[in-house]
This record gives structure tokens, C-alpha cells and sequence, in this order.
């Protein structure tokens, strides 16, 4: 399996639990591995966080919507009851600019839009204060604990399953070079016990687990950024 790009935790708390917590909460990592992308490829998950009767739910879909020599364009919609909260209001598409090799860059990001909603597309100043510092690295081989096959609503696919070890939770990757663009499968997120999480509640579990893929992307948002002023909406 070829080394794919890991995003770091911070980034997922930010976009794919966006409404569900802050970006200070740890969230499960993800892979990207965009030099054997192809464009146009697309990735549907499912999300569960939390647990029993408390869970809640959303989808997600990243899609790979262009490369050129300096970047890459890539899009995060998630939708569904953890997408919703009176800050972000539901449905929240991202779309993220990066560097053509994000690896080991302290700021791999070239442009982020977001809309929520039917609202305009607002252009995110990338110095926004709370926007989290996002860092790309390979993934450590030493955390590597099996190879596997596993099968999720998505299919059935050979992978590779990761651990990672953080302060407040451990992360399960099961990865694939046969899902693109983001190379993943399924991921566990399991927080240890009593770490206090946003708003001083325990931290949730959190899933994803591949639904569905293609390779016929198309952009979510169609309109042009306006900039955005903090303060104003």
C-alpha cells in the first residue's frame, strides 16, 4: 500500500464535526492521498457520533474536483442531525485548496470557502483567528497493526488497519489505495474514559464508515465567495 498523507485530527473537528464540536476537539484522522487520485472521484460516509440512544448522525461526501502543478481542490459536504447547531444551522459544504504536496507544510491550505446552507459561499481569511493549524505527514509504519479485509456498506476491500494512540482517544484507520481520493474505509475514534471534552462533557465515540463512491465529482458550490468580515454574516 502506497503512503498516504494523514490529516491531522484538528481539521476534522473543525470540518467534519464542524457543528457537533469545537475545532479544540480531538476528532478521528483521516488520509489523503491525492498524487494517485483522480479527479472527478468522489466518497460518500456515513457518521455516527456518539453512542446508544444520545448517537447522532450525518453523512458526508468528499469529492476531488481538480489538480493543476501548484494545488489541489478537493470538497467536504456533511448534512444530517450532527451537521446541524444553531451556530452553523445544518447543511455545511467546504471547499479546500491545497498545496500540491501539503507534506510537512506548517500551512498547507490555499483557499477555504464554506457555505452553510443556501447562504453565499463566504472566502475564509486562512489567518483567521481559531482556525486550527492543520500539518500533513505520512503515516508511521511502526502503527500499522494488520492487514485486512474488511466490509462496510461501500463494499468489500483489502486494507490496511492503523492505530493511533493520542492523549484523549484512540484512532483505528482501516485504509485502502482502492477508495479515493481519501484512501479511507472506515475509521473508529474512541475516547478514553473521563477526558473532558467541549463544554467539559465526555468526549464522544465517533465512526465513519464508507457508504458509497464514484468518479463523476461535481461542485457543490457553484457560486462565487464573497469575503468574509468577522462580525458580519
Amino acid at each position: 500500500m502506497r503512503s498516504p498523507h494523514l490529516l491531522r485530527p484538528g481539521l476534522v473537528a473543525a470540518l467534519f464535526l464542524g457543528a457537533a464540536g469545537p475545532a479544540a476537539a480531538q476528532g478521528p484522522a483521516l488520509t489523503v492521498d491525492l498524487t494517485h487520485a483522480a479527479v472527478g472521484t468522489w466518497a460518500d460516509y456515513a457518521v455516527t457520533v456518539g453512542a446508544g440512544p444520545q448517537a447522532s448522525t450525518m453523512t458526508a461526501r468528499w469529492a476531488f474536483l481538480a489538480r493543476d502543478a501548484a494545488t489541489n481542490t478537493l470538497e467536504l459536504t456533511v448534512d444530517g442531525p450532527a451537521a446541524a447547531s444553531p451556530q452553523l444551522g445544518g447543511k455545511v459544504v467546504t471547499r479546500m485548496v491545497l498545496a500540491h504536496d501539503p507534506v510537512g507544510m506548517t500551512r498547507p491550505f490555499r483557499q477555504l470557502v464554506m457555505q452553510i446552507g443556501d447562504r453565499e459561499p463566504l472566502d475564509i481569511p486562512l489567518d483567521l483567528p481559531g482556525l486550527p493549524a492543520q500539518k500533513f505527514q505520512n503515516p508511521d509504519p511502526r502503527k500499522m497493526i494488520a492487514h485486512e479485509t474488511i466490509t462496510v456498506a461501500g463494499g468489500t476491500f483489502p486494507t490496511h488497519h492503523y492505530r493511533d494512540v493520542l492523549p484523549d482517544s484512540t484512532v483505528d484507520s482501516w485504509l485502502s489505495d482502492d477508495v479515493h481520493p481519501l484512501g479511507v474505509v472506515k475509521i473508529v475514534s474512541t475516547p478514553k474514559p473521563d477526558i473532558p471534552g467541549p463544554g467539559g462533557r465526555p468526549l464522544p465515540p465517533v465512526t465513519m464508515e464508507l457508504a458509497g463512491h464514484g468518479r463523476d465529482a461535481r461542485p457543490a458550490i457553484t457560486r462565487p465567495a464573497r469575503p468574509f468580515h468577522l462580525g458580519k454574516k
